[in-house]
């Protein structure tokens, strides 16, 4: 019986390192609710990728936008202009990229605080 589970476990282990990655996806969405479809990443699409831009017009509107989807490369974009910010964060795990902000994830590291701040507030500092 031990030997049984033993080789159960290896099979699952095996099973899982063989398998595609899966990555949430969108295109321009407003709202990370809008990304939660995934799908199956190609052999050669290694990387989850989330990219976050997000536009201010005036002080009281406020824009973001998320594209989610699977890349065989991982884009290291980070840009922040007075009106605009632009960034991307990658990922290697099925599933890794279900946040609609930006944050590093990788096995050894764990999560990290986001690289550019998408939540600014518009206070003066009076």
């Amino acid at each position: 019986m031990k030997t049984y589970l033993v080789v159960l476990g290896l099979l699952f282990l095996l099973k899982n390192e063989v398998s595609p990655l899966t990555c949430f996806m969108c295109e321009n969405q407003p709202t990370n609710l809008r990304c939660l479809r995934f799908r199956e990443c190609s052999e050669e699409e290694v990387f989850c990728v989330t990219a976050v831009a997000s536009y201010e017009f005036g002080m009281m509107t406020f824009k973001k936008r998320i594209t989610k989807r699977c890349s065989a490369f991982c884009p290291d974009l980070q840009m922040a202009l007075g009106f605009a910010s632009f960034g991307t964060s990658c990922c290697q795990r099925s599933w890794c990229n279900i946040w609609g902000s930006l944050g590093e994830r990788n096995a050894t590291q764990g999560w990290e605080w986001p690289t550019i701040d998408l939540t600014r507030s518009f206070d003066d500092g009076t």
